[in-house]
């Protein structure tokens, strides 16, 4: 399994609670480029990914813009994924930032999940739940099912991020994955953790499988 982050920002990243400038995130900055480098359980670098933004109009207020993300280390294709921000309000394709697995999986429709520009500890966040994407593994169909919940702000947490340190906000959620092939349904579960900087990104995301770390993310800016 391998966890894609969507992170990074361009622009100074405002402190939690102020008003949020949509041009502030990465995910807006036409051209950047942003490498997220996953490690495994034992530390080892299990995957390197390379993002660049394709912004459409940006203003303070609003933006949207098409991320392309592809490997660094396999020949797998490029993957697309959506991004807005609406009054401060960063809105990611969940899809382009699931656990995924060796075959390609697609998805028909972007699955936009919210992150709140006022957002506090103990907050409550949306979830999109129950969605499906569809992949092949060995010429036969298979069908993957996610269902996210249980979104939830825990903490505050001082982090290292390219644009200096950073308070981050510490999002915890629950997923269950069931991947179907033959009408045989296979179970899943992590818990997502992502630390979100307010006006920046996402900047470090973990999986973590029955209380044991399973994948951590982290990205920088490339020139």
């Amino acid at each position: 399994m391998s966890l894609l982050l969507l992170a990074a920002a361009l622009g100074a990243a405002a402190r939690p609670g102020a008003p949020v400038d949509c041009a502030g995130y990465y995910y807006f900055a036409d051209g950047r480029r942003i490498e997220t480098v996953t490690l495994d359980a034992q530390g080892a670098v299990k995957n390197r990914k390379l993002m660049t933004v394709r912004a459409g109009q940006v203003t303070p207020r609003s933006a949207t813009a098409q991320l392309t993300t592809r490997s660094l280390d396999t020949r797998e294709p490029a993957a697309t994924s959506e991004a807005r921000c609406e009054n401060g309000d960063l809105l990611l394709d969940l899809t382009g930032s699931l656990p995924s697995q060796k075959e390609a999986l697609s998805s028909r429709r972007p699955v936009l999940l919210r992150y709140p520009a006022g957002m506090r500890v103990g907050d409550t966040l949306e979830s999109r739940v129950d969605f499906d994407l569809d992949g092949e593994t060995k010429g036969k169909a298979m069908k993957v099912r996610f269902s996210l919940a249980d979104r939830r702000v825990q903490a505050l947490s001082a982090i290292d991020t390219p644009q200096g340190r950073r308070q981050a906000f510490v999002i915890r959620s629950t997923l269950n994955i069931s991947f179907r092939l033959i009408g045989i349904a296979i179970p899943m579960r992590y818990e997502l953790v992502e630390f979100f900087v307010p006006g920046l990104g996402v900047m470090r995301t973990a999986a973590e499988e029955k209380g044991r770390t399973v994948e951590r993310s982290t990205v920088r800016f490339l020139n």
